[in-house]
């Protein structure tokens, strides 16, 4: 696997443990860190300049970070991964391949 891949994993998995504590420690509700990312995810859609240079396997990866986060935002609510199980993080592995087969984003 290439190294610069195995870095971006190490980045989101620490990004996913910032969201939680955020959330944890109340300083951002769920539904302002889910506002947050939908926004992320407007800003890479109004980019149209890079639309047309990338293809839309190259398009979906750049969401895949968004993605990823929201996941994680997702797994901490209420009704998410880690309240209805044994109370860990998922794993990057675990997140991204919900990802892969989600049909909807």
């Amino acid at each position: 696997m290439n190294p610069a891949n195995l870095q971006l994993e190490g980045i989101y998995t620490v990004l996913a443990a910032l969201i939680t504590a955020l959330e944890r420690k109340q300083i951002l509700s769920s539904a302002e860190i889910l506002d947050a990312l939908d926004e992320a995810e407007r800003s890479i859609e109004a980019d149209t300049r890079r639309a047309g240079d990338l293809s839309h396997a190259n398009q979906e990866a750049v969401r895949f970070p968004v993605r990823y986060m929201r996941a994680i935002a997702e797994a901490n609510g209420p009704s998410g991964l880690k309240a209805g199980g044994d109370g860990r993080m998922p794993t990057f592995g675990e997140v991204a391949t919900a990802i892969g087969r989600r049909k909807d984003v």
